[in-house]
């Protein structure tokens, strides 16, 4: 299970930042980065925190 979790959110992840780099404007790209990020770190807390 924690796995398969982690295997999904690191696709999700590489997703967004394929988005992110995407965009033109250097100031969106740094803030999507960063809003990643973030998402990123909360998904594994969320995925520890349930498979414990």
């Amino acid at each position: 299970m924690v796995y398969l979790s982690i295997f999904f959110f690191e696709g999700l992840y590489g997703s967004c930042l394929y988005y992110a780099e995407q965009l033109k404007n250097k100031k969106d790209k740094e803030k999507v980065k960063e809003d990643i990020k973030k998402l990123s770190r909360f998904w594994a807390k969320f995925v520890v925190s349930v498979s414990k």
